[in-house]
């Protein structure tokens, strides 16, 4: 009997206890079913904000082996871990690296860097042969080692300007008519529009002018 009392001791505050869990989430349910939860997301503001969100996305369909974004040791830079690769675009001159500087506390960044500054994507770790990073408008570009070269520059600005060139083309053909009455007139006058019937003016003399 002994031995029975001490499994009941121990067994029976437990299922109380999950007893009790259970009756108050179905409580919290209920008081709750009503109230949505916003999703925290990355809600686009502007231009530079968009671009980064397409480059987010088309990174994540493009394989990618790397996954330590690092910067070599130079006369003017320590090196060391630049961040976390997630994902990567490219276009042959200039590579488009989706990276966090912490695995979890981080928000993605997007750098823009030259084929040339930096090492096989063939690798886990991928090295930058840079000074350091410069951030231009929210996107980073590599600094190179001899700043009197503006030729690294120069590819990392066009490859920049056409992606937004490129975005602003696809803006203009997913615009919407009710789109461009909302900008012009706003969304309350945009609405009020759509939803009025289509009423034609009625002249003095109803059907005797077309008699």
């Amino acid at each position: 009997m002994g031995f029975i009392e001490n499994i009941l001791s121990i067994v029976l505050p437990a299922v109380i206890a999950i007893f009790c869990i259970l009756i108050i989430v179905k409580m919290a349910k209920t008081y709750t079913g009503g109230v949505k939860v916003r999703k925290l997301s990355f809600q686009p503001k502007s231009v530079g904000d968009r671009l980064k969100k397409y480059i987010i996305l088309a990174a994540k369909t493009n394989p990618n082996k790397s996954k330590i974004l690092k910067m070599r040791r130079t006369a003017f830079n320590e090196g060391g871990i630049v961040g976390y690769i997630t994902g990567i675009v490219t276009t042959g001159d200039v590579t488009r690296f989706v990276f966090k500087t912490s695995r979890i506390f981080s928000f993605k960044k997007i750098l823009y860097c030259p084929v040339s500054m930096h090492g096989s994507l063939h690798h886990k770790e991928v090295f930058l042969h840079a000074i350091s990073l410069t951030n231009d408008g929210g996107f980073y570009f590599p600094v190179p080692v001899d700043e009197e070269n503006f030729i690294p520059y120069t590819i990392c600005f066009d490859a920049f300007h056409k992606d937004l060139k490129k975005l602003e083309r696809m803006d203009i053909t997913q615009i919407e008519v009710e789109q461009v009455a909302a900008a012009m007139i706003g969304e309350a006058g945009a609405d009020e529009i759509i939803r009025a019937p289509e009423e034609l003016p009625v002249t003095e003399g109803g059907s005797d002018d077309f008699a």
